[in-house]
């Protein structure tokens, strides 16, 4: 018996419907006539627009390939993702400041100018899919950016709700009311795991998670890093091809990509591919069987975190009704073998997966515009311990919301089934796709408390391959220079916070230790440097000393703006992930909030402490600021506002504190002081935790927490960096020993159990504290006392600030 399917949805009366799927990479967009009838816009001769947007001189905006090929001259002028930047205000390109509604209405008019050229008539309907976890605030400024461009019918579609409309009109598969689909979204950059279910007027979102850090790229880039071990020669040619400084350089950098990219997608059809390497000159032969052993810790991340999802939605085997396969790097047959196994539930695959979202919003009941402001207004977020849920969407016009509730299936048919039940012997079919690129969608965000929860089974794990090489020197589509590393080991005193044991990550013990090596360094303070931090994205670098500057930079070394200057010397800075406001402190015993972007302070400076401030860190949700210094006090503050918290707490005695950091979840605030010790505060209370930590022998100069919480890392003046236990006090191991000086920084890279330490001996020396040893050399270069080190978000580079004057990058490598 044939399954029932759902009526052709046909455009209103009198002008054709475009919808647009807007991605982070590349941005998709297919056409809808009076008829009903669909065809795919091309750009040139692809079906994929590059998201990325360039400013001339004279603020012509150009879009697509012509921005990529003007940035190879000029990379200032020239921004690969505006989605990514849509909680920026305004994005600064070449030497203007842009709000980032003009950014996105540059691509979203170049898609709609050339329906209106294709349709030969008028538009009557914008259809914009988005992240399903979108606030409306950043719906508003997508809404604003197609509004720009004379559109005043633009409707919005969930990418999952999309999926799911795709799945039942241009499939013509039946979902009963309860039923569910799982929507695996592979993209470029990005990767997004949805439950959606049916309901009786339309879908819901259930259940939505992603990693930012896999995609298309990632894929792309273990290709990269395997053909360098076929070709290990040239190591001038490979370093002119990871850091391109010169035009020349950066087109040879866009075709290693672009013919990476090629290479992956024919190895998802044959069973062998030559990838041409320019510069090297050299043609490499790669076979699937060696893609699939290099991409495959990728794509096991993708599914583990499918099945986590999957589980915290409870819903029962028979209750799903299909598993869709959608972005065009969910092509790799790997990924549908992996999922099957997974889930002993065959995908759905299809000949154009890059076409789902785009196609599936002209089918679906679309919501008209939130009713929110037009610009990003962030609220000051409330100090909490968890994350907040992100918002369900629904494909309704009015959608339904059930806060709490789970689907409520049989409890003898729980989700434990997904791992249980035998594989079937069915085999996953794997049409043959395009060879072109991947559209992508933006991972799912936090939002702000008051959105109706939807359940989640957020693991972030760190990014593992992918490295930005700088938004300037991104001139291109795969605008990132990518290395591939093995995977930290997670130390075995590590214990689950949440999740299912599907989601854990297996490490092998074999696995080679990442060497690091020294890629650029940044010039420009007169002085001392004492503090350096990334901004959340990893675009940016700030870094203040001496000389009474905070000094921003791209992160191949070049200003992306004047300094911020300051009367005293600068000794600390640190980034609101949440916001991106960059605080700073120093000298002037006063802390004062900047937009990166602009330059311009955040109201004034506060006020509070009366000696120099040494020491600044941010919570996690970015609510809460904690500074310290040399007047003994360690003081919070709105992370938002920069208004006092509370009184300030004392405990360290008549000593200086150096330094301060939260632990992950923010319930718990570390101090380090010139007493010796380590003391752990309730923010909340501004009460301690239990006793001191005692141990060192010299003042406390750094703390910093691993990433679950779950040890806390000391460095101090007596040369020894120690790890303890912060739930009991107690120390975890003996010292780690091998500076010769002070230590006077410590940094956890995201996600794993490599520590770094700078010290007054000159080097940086990184540390396995799973094992308690060193890992590699101690890096050398500078010529004085390292004073700070911090890594970026996906851990791929180090930066290290020096007395000499200079922050140097250090950047991962698999030996």
């Amino acid at each position: 018996m044939s399954e029932p399917t759902t009526p052709r949805h046909t455009t209103p009366t009198g002008g054709s419907r475009v919808g647009i799927d807007f991605g982070t990479s590349s941005t998709v967009a297919v056409l809808q006539r009076p008829d009903g009838s669909c065809t795919q816009l091309l750009f040139g001769a692809s079906p994929l627009l590059p998201s990325a947007v360039f400013a001339t001189p004279d603020a012509t905006l150009l879009t697509g390939d012509d921005a990529e090929q003007a940035a190879a001259t000029e990379p200032a002028g020239f921004e690969p993702n505006p989605k990514r930047r849509i909680d920026d205000g305004t994005v600064w390109l070449g030497e203007r400041e842009l709000p980032v509604t003009d950014l996105i209405g540059a691509v979203l008019a170049r898609v709609i100018h050339e329906a209106h050229r294709v349709a030969a008539g008028p538009i009557s309907e914008v259809v914009l899919t988005h992240p399903a976890s979108w606030s409306a605030t950043r719906l508003a400024v997508l809404v604003e950016a197609a509004t720009r461009c004379g559109n005043s019918d633009v409707r919005l579609v969930a990418e999952p709700v999309a999926a799911a409309a795709y799945f039942t009109t241009v499939l013509g598969r039946y979902l009963r009311p309860g039923q569910c689909l799982l929507v695996y979204d592979l993209g470029a950059g990005t990767f997004d795991v949805s439950v959606v279910r049916r309901t009786s007027g339309g879908y819901d979102v259930v259940a939505a998670d992603g990693l930012p850090d896999v995609g298309g790229l990632d894929l792309d880039a273990a290709v990269i890093d395997h053909v360098r071990t076929l070709n290990p020669g040239g190591a001038d040619a490979w370093g002119r091809l990871d850091w391109p400084q010169t035009p020349a350089d950066r087109r040879a950098h866009h075709a290693l990509w672009r013919h990476a990219r090629a290479t992956r997608e024919r190895l998802s059809r044959h069973a062998t591919a030559d990838l041409h390497v320019p510069l090297l000159d050299a043609d490499l032969h790669l076979t699937r069987d060696e893609f699939d052993k290099v991409a495959r810790a990728h794509l096991e991340r993708t599914v583990e975190l499918t099945v986590a999802t999957l589980r915290a939605t409870d819903t029962a085997p028979q209750h799903l009704a299909g598993v869709l396969l959608v972005g065009g790097a969910s092509r790799t047959p790997l990924a549908a073998t992996l999922l099957h196994r997974a889930l002993r539930h065959p995908p759905t695959a299809i000949d154009e997966p890059e076409l789902v979202v785009a196609k599936g919003s002209l089918h679906s009941r679309t919501a008209a515009p939130p009713s929110a402001p037009t610009v990003p207004a962030p609220a000051v977020p409330a100090a909490r311990r968890h994350p907040s849920p992100i918002p369900a969407a629904s494909g309704t016009a009015e959608p339904t919301v059930e806060p709490t509730a789970k689907p409520t299936f049989a409890a003898d048919a729980g989700v434990d089934a997904w791992v249980a039940a035998p594989m079937p012997p069915a085999a996953v079919a794997t049409p043959a796709p395009p060879s072109e690129p991947v559209a992508t969608r933006a991972a799912a965000p936090a939002v702000a408390a008051g959105s109706a929860p939807i359940a989640t089974a957020s693991r972030r794990r760190r990014r593992r391959m992918i490295v930005a090489a700088a938004v300037t020197v991104a001139a291109i589509a795969a605008t990132a220079v990518i290395i591939v590393w093995q995977r930290d080991t997670d130390p075995p005193r590590r214990q689950a916070t949440g999740g299912s044991p599907a989601a854990a990550v297996s490490v092998s013990a074999s696995a080679q230790p990442t060497r690091w090596q020294a890629v650029t360094t940044l010039t420009g303070h007169r002085g001392e440097v004492f503090a350096v931090a990334f901004s959340p994205d990893g675009s940016r670098i700030a870094t203040a000393g001496v000389d009474g500057t905070v000094r921003l930079w791209d992160i191949t070394g070049t200003a992306s703006r004047p300094p911020l200057t300051s009367d005293q010397p600068v000794h600390a800075v640190a980034f609101n992930r949440v916001t991106g406001m960059l605080a700073g402190a120093g000298a002037a015993n006063t802390i004062q909030l900047w937009n990166p972007i602009s330059g311009e302070p955040m109201g004034r400076a506060r006020s509070g402490h009366s000696d120099t401030v040494l020491a600044l860190a941010y919570n996690r949700d970015g609510s809460v600021l904690a500074s310290a210094g040399s007047d003994r006090t360690v003081r919070l503050w709105n992370g938002v506002t920069g208004e006092p918290i509370g009184r300030p707490i004392t405990g360290h005695g008549d000593y200086w504190v150096w330094t301060v950091a939260f632990s992950p979840d923010g319930g718990t605030l570390a101090s380090g002081g010139a007493d010796d010790t380590i003391r752990l505060w309730n923010p909340a209370t501004g009460r301690p935790v239990g006793e001191p930590l005692t141990g060192h022998t010299d003042s406390l100069l750094s703390v910093a927490y691993n990433h679950d919480g779950t040890v806390l890392a000391s460095g101090s003046a007596d040369a020894t960096v120690r790890l303890w236990n912060p739930a009991t006090g107690r120390p975890v191991g003996e010292p780690l020993t091998g500076h010769t000086g002070a230590v006077w920084s410590v940094a956890y890279r995201p996600g794993g159990s490599i520590l770094a330490s700078g010290g007054a001996d000159r080097t940086v020396r990184l540390w396995d504290t799973a094992t308690g040893r060193p890992v590699g050399e101690p890096l050398t270069g500078h010529t004085d006392e390292v004073r700070a080190v911090a890594f970026n978000q996906d851990g791929t580079l180090l930066a290290s600030a020096s007395d000499d004057g200079t922050v140097r990058l250090w950047q991962a490598r698999q030996p």
